[in-house]
């Protein structure tokens, strides 16, 4: 007679022994016996896990939401009107204020917060070294760890408005390091429209450049701060306003053109950096372009993956509702793979959603600073490993009205963390931050119930992780007898 299988109930032996039925059927019989008799117990256990799962995160459940965490003001700095551009990396967060009248009138100003678990603090008050009226400084920014790109395109340095970008570093406190201009700026350019910091590269966009033909800077700091290389496109004409929008990502920067083309519809070019020297990789235009779309009005890149905004196309004959055109890089191929529109699009007439658009790895943000009447709303959105975006949520700031434009520009840190500028808030403006999904800080569960459940329970601890929204892994788990053995731990992903 064939050995019996180990973990066969003693009951379930002595009938195979006998002959009394087979040790499969023996084996299920008994095993349905036993689930009747714990479905409550592991029902009880699951719910204990999960209870302690969510203690045991340093945030408590992570969150199955988006959720304002704050909204920022500032402190009492002179006159601060209209918040402008918006960045934020990790936990520090930089709000420009492009008409305050903090040193002159509408010199400008640049405000830094830092966040200490869910509290936001402003750290810093920035202004240029060299301030004057009407230098717009803190119309663009950016950060990037420690290092702060603000852009003041009224900065007179090399003609009226020909502008230029601040860098400031953090050493404890920030102070300024550097002014930045391209080689050939000069009068009207307006070179610091756009800014987009990447670790020791920035990228700042002069869309009024050679009669608005447009031009992109890229400088890298290698102990100083130096040009590396012109930006421009290959088919560059006048008023393609190139440089509207700019980003950048590793050896990958893109840069929007928002009225190239006979029809003003616009488009975008992608440019890469081979041992210090940038060459055009590509250029992007809408499958679907029309007149005036704005298309490259807003760009945003993270690895292989570009979104352009294109806030003044239509959308199911609904007029400026905007839309968000998904391109992905195969080798040194760009594809368009996906167009994002809002869900409410239908009721959003003059939306502009697309005015502003942000991304890290597989999460965006979209702005539609005209929705609702100017109240403004923007839409996060998630994509999945087969490169499909789903919209995720529709964020609006809880105390707005008509004439706050939220959503004006938006900035992405860590896929789950997203800073919101509204520019009409209450005539002044405001920074607002949301948390999303998976915001629980890291780390990992270490300690587990004592808890002795059937192997039923083995689905009941899948539940737990699914329901807390962990990707982590649980051990394989072994039966002896009526208990199930566990030896290791819960990770979280993040």
């Amino acid at each position: 007679m064939a050995a019996l299988p180990r973990l066969l109930p003693r009951k379930c032996k002595a009938m195979v022994t006998r002959s009394k039925m087979s040790a499969t059927r023996c084996q299920r019989m008994h095993l349905r016996r036993r689930l009747s008799t714990l479905s409550d117990e592991w029902l009880h256990a699951a719910l204990l896990l999960i209870v302690t799962l969510c203690i045991m995160t340093n945030n408590g459940c992570i969150a199955a939401d988006w959720e304002e965490q704050a909204k920022l003001s500032f402190s009492d700095q002179g006159d601060v009107r209209r918040v402008a551009g918006i960045g934020i990396d990790g936990n520090t967060l930089i709000a420009g204020s492009n008409i305050g009248d903090n040193i002159d009138t509408f010199s400008g100003a640049a405000f830094v917060f830092v966040r200490s678990g869910a509290s936001w603090q402003q750290e810093a008050w920035l202004n240029g070294t060299d301030a004057a009226t009407s230098d717009a400084f803190g119309f663009s920014t950016d950060v990037s760890g420690d290092i702060a790109i603000i852009g003041a395109i009224g900065d007179d340095d090399n003609g009226t408005d020909s502008g230029t970008a601040y860098v400031f570093t953090r050493d404890g406190t920030w102070s300024q390091t550097t002014k930045l201009y391209g080689p050939d700026t000069t009068e009207g350019d307006a070179f610091g429209t756009e800014v987009a910091i990447d670790g020791n590269s920035i990228i700042v966009g002069a869309p009024n450049n050679a009669n608005a033909t447009g031009a992109a800077y890229v400088f890298t700091m290698d102990g100083d701060w130096a040009i590396e290389g012109t930006l421009r496109a290959t088919d560059a004409n006048t008023s393609d306003l190139f440089g509207t929008s700019v980003d950048i990502d590793g050896d990958t920067a893109v840069v929007g053109a928002v009225q190239e083309g006979e029809t003003f519809a616009g488009s975008a070019y992608v440019f890469v950096r081979t041992n210090g020297v940038w060459s055009q990789q590509a250029k992007l235009t809408a499958d679907d372009a029309a007149e005036g779309d704005m298309f490259g009005a807003s760009v945003a890149i993270t690895g292989d993956h570009v979104l352009v905004g294109a806030p003044a196309a239509s959308v199911d004959s609904v007029m400026s509702a905007g839309a968000v055109y998904y391109f992905n890089r195969t080798d040194s191929t760009w594809s368009q793979c996906a167009k994002l529109v809002a869900s409410d699009n239908s009721a959003n007439d003059n939306a502009y959603f697309g005015t502003s658009v942000a991304v890290e790895g597989s999460v965006a943000v979209v702005g539609a600073y005209w929705a609702d009447s100017m109240a403004g709303a923007a839409y996060t959105f998630t994509m999945s490993e087969n490169g499909t975006w789903i919209q995720q949520a529709r964020l609006s700031a809880a105390d707005g009205d008509e004439s706050t434009m939220f959503g004006a520009s938006v900035a992405v840190s860590g896929g789950y963390t997203a800073a919101i500028q509204a520019f009409g808030d209450d005539s002044l403006g405001a920074a607002f931050v949301f948390q999303g999904p998976g915001s629980a800080e890291s780390g990992s569960i270490t300690h587990w119930l004592p808890i002795a459940i059937a192997a039923a329970a083995v689905g009941a601890m899948a539940m737990a992780a699914t329901v807390l929204g962990f990707g982590g892994v649980i051990a394989t788990l072994r039966w002896r007898g009526k208990r199930v053995s566990r030896a290791t731990k819960l990770y979280t992903p993040l």
